[in-house]
Formats: structure tokens, C-alpha cells, sequence
């Protein structure tokens, strides 16, 4: 039972990991998306400069924590 027990906490802390850094990169892209809403004017849209500096980030932020 406790072999059962300590792998059973062993998968709920994963979880909680794994949850953790999907909330990361989401609250990233929310916030990415923020800057490059902010910095442009409303009825402009999005040139593919930015919009492709923004996906440049984005892969590096999506990316780089799952290299450390």
C-alpha cells in the first residue's frame, strides 16, 4: 500500500507541474498579445513584423523552459 501510496503523490505532483507551466505560457501569450495590441493603434491592424517578432517570442518562451 504505501508503494501505492507514494506513486499515486508522485503523479498528482506531476500534474500539478505540469499544470503550472501550461498556466505559464498562457498567461505569457496573454500578455505577449497585450504588447502587441497596446503598441499599435486599434484600427491599424497588425503588420507582419510585429506579428512575427510576437511569434518568434512566443516559440522562444514556449521552448526554452522545456530546455532548462
Amino acid at each position: 500500500m504505501d508503494g501505492y501510496k507514494a506513486f499515486t503523490a508522485r503523479m498528482a505532483r506531476r500534474s500539478r507541474k505540469k499544470k503550472a507551466r501550461k498556466n505559464d505560457c498562457a498567461i505569457f501569450t496573454c500578455y505577449l498579445m497585450k504588447r502587441v495590441v497596446l503598441n499599435q493603434d486599434f484600427s491599424a491592424k497588425v503588420d507582419s513584423d510585429v506579428m512575427n517578432r510576437f511569434k518568434a517570442e512566443l516559440i522562444e518562451a514556449l521552448v526554452t523552459p522545456t530546455l532548462s
